[in-house]
């Protein structure tokens, strides 16, 4: 009789937790996957919705990635904000900079391969942190713009080519002086502008580079007093990050934009007021149609995934969920990403329904300038995204 009883046990502990579940409303951590078994409780429905609405926003965002990019292409514009950390710098009040050369290696670019990249040297005016500087932050106290400290203009070569560019020496003679930086500034770095004649912008390793052959680097070839001795050395600690821009973006009335580098994102809004405490949301599939005509993405972009948050709140200044589902490009298609999204619809019937946010995917958002633009709520029927759901509704 023992024996008989626990060969029951387990199958009596299934049913009781499966009963304890179906007593509560589905979470997004419980809902039900797929509709495979026969639950007799409840009623399988399908049904595909179209967006009821949903807006693009500008976010001023900081990048400090592992690619800095400077130039200027069409109407987009990057600069490079740059500091050798000042305590390697030994001090050397008396010492004659000859040649302080700046090394970059190209990573990327973006824009015409045959054009060129241009820009000049400013000195910095003032203290900045690469975690929180970003394009809105760059304004004309930010730097010296009255006299130029270096400039550069080349073509685009190997992906990975070393460029060099010279320095004002006298700046860089700064960087070896005693003197506080309040006398100077000299601790604040530098900044790499765009100027007219650029048609391109490259993408730099930056200091973030995992190979010590590739960070940014700083010559300095100096000489004592007398003439008599001198010597090179090599730097290559400091703290860099880029700050981009776009003006006009062209917006057009029926597209969502997802902009990297200048930081672009949209929401997109569904009305799920149908679905009710006690519903399961078993699959919840969004399906977007990319437009090729209006994005822009070059060899550069091995990935072009959407990252999909939950909103939390109505505005585009409000917060959104750390987690997120990836929209990717369906297998066979290049214009048409699918993401799984039923944990947001379930946590939209169990409180507020603010929307999906659209972002760059992962990383690319702070190192390229990457444009996905979606059909929205406002393209034609068949180019509309559409949010099929899967759902089980209780009988009782």
């Amino acid at each position: 009789m023992h024996n008989g009883i626990s060969r029951w046990l387990p199958v009596l502990s299934a049913l009781s937790v499966l009963l304890s579940a179906c007593s509560d409303d589905s979470t997004e951590q419980n809902a039900l996957l797929t509709p495979h078994l026969p639950f007799v409780e409840f009623a399988v429905r399908e049904t595909t919705i179209t967006p009821t609405g949903g807006y693009t926003f500008k976010e001023f965002v900081p990048m400090n990635g592992t690619i800095d990019l400077v130039g200027r292409s069409g109407n987009y514009s990057a600069s490079a904000v740059m500091a050798f950390y000042a305590s390697y710098f030994p001090d050397r009040d008396t010492v004659n900079v000859l040649s302080a050369t700046l090394y970059l290696h190209g990573a990327s670019f973006f824009g015409d391969s045959t054009g060129q990249v241009a820009f000049d040297v400013y000195r910095l005016n003032r203290t900045w942190n690469q975690a929180t500087i970003t394009w809105d932050s760059v304004d004309a106290s930010f730097y010296d713009a009255s006299v130029s400290r270096g400039s550069y203009t080349g073509r685009i070569g190997l992906d990975t080519e070393q460029v060099a560019v010279q320095l004002d020496t006298a700046m860089a003679r700064l960087w070896l002086a005693t003197e506080t930086a309040t006398v100077y500034g000299y601790r604040y770095g530098f900044i790499l502008v765009p100027n007219a004649a650029s048609t391109v912008i490259r993408g730099f390793q930056s200091f973030e580079n995992d190979s010590a052959s590739y960070v940014p680097s700083l010559r300095l070839i100096c000489q004592n007093v007398a003439g008599t001795v001198t010597d090179t050395a090599i730097y290559s600690l400091g703290v860099d990050t880029f700050v981009g821009n776009v003006d006009p973006l062209d917006v057009k009335p029926d597209r969502y934009y997802i902009q990297a580098g200048v930081v672009y994102r949209s929401v997109i809004n569904f009305d799920v007021s149908f679905l009710r405490q006690g519903y399961v949301v078993n699959s919840g599939i969004l399906t977007m149609q990319r437009d090729p005509a209006t994005s822009r993405l070059n060899r550069f972009a091995l990935d072009t995934a959407i990252a999909v948050h939950i909103m939390g709140g109505p505005t585009s200044a409000s917060s959104f969920a750390a987690t997120s589902a990836q929209a990717r490009l369906l297998p066979g298609s290049s214009v048409v990403y699918t993401a799984d999204v039923h944990t947001a619809v379930q946590s939209w019937i169990r409180g507020s329904n603010y929307g999906l946010l659209l972002r760059t995917d992962g990383t690319r958002e702070y190192q390229a300038l990457d444009l996905v633009t979606i059909f929205n709520h406002a393209a034609a029927a068949a180019l509309k995204p559409q949010l099929k759901l899967i759902y089980s509704v209780p009988k009782n």
